[in-house]
């Protein structure tokens, strides 16, 4: 269960950052790229939480 927090933290992140850009009536590249680079950012982050 402890491997799932990190996937779940960056699937939030990305929901966040493709909530935040799509509210700024941005391109469907604009949301593709904020998803990316939000899931990778929360699962990094989800991955320092955890490992301490």
């Amino acid at each position: 269960m402890k491997d799932f927090y990190p996937a779940l933290i960056g699937g939030i992140a990305a929901g966040l950052c493709v909530w935040g850009v799509q509210s700024l009536d941005t391109s469907y590249w604009a949301a593709a790229v904020a998803a990316a680079a939000g899931s990778f950012l929360g699962v990094v982050i989800g991955q320092k939480l955890i490992s301490r």
